[in-house]
């Protein structure tokens, strides 16, 4: 009754100063999400280069394959992206990019990197002079 193994994957986190320091550490965290990052973008163009790193990364997980084996010039369809992976893509990049792209919009892209600039364009955190250039 002391550990029920349904609770092993958890972490135990302490309160306090300890929490006080990872709200430290996780403010200097922000500088490396993909929201900053867009923000500090200058032009759409930088911020879909931004993007489609992320969706590489997304991709090599999923997938279990290097980040650098992920070309953004294919199609969804190369890497053989099914509906589930369409929904899971699309809540990553409306959570991490304030983008909301339709799954359609994911299905029918006809590159990861044309996907990028779509969600470039629509995101929330890019400013309006960088989606001018």
């Amino acid at each position: 009754m002391d550990r029920d193994a349904r609770f092993t994957g958890l972490k135990w986190r302490e309160t306090g100063a300890d929490s006080r320091k990872d709200a430290s550490v996780g403010a200097q965290d922000k500088t490396h999400t993909l929201a900053y990052k867009l923000a500090s973008a200058q032009s759409r163009k930088d911020a879909a280069e931004v993007i489609g790193q992320t969706i590489a990364t997304k991709f090599a997980t999923i997938f279990m394959l290097s980040a650098n084996d992920i070309d953004l010039r294919q199609s969804l369809t190369q890497y053989g992206v099914d509906s589930l992976v369409a929904v899971e893509l699309r809540n990553m990049l409306l959570l991490q990019a304030g983008a909301d792209v339709s799954i359609f919009n994911v299905m029918q892209s006809s590159s990861l990197a044309a996907l990028a600039l779509d969600v470039a364009i629509k995101s929330k955190y890019l400013s309006a002079e960088a989606k001018a250039l």
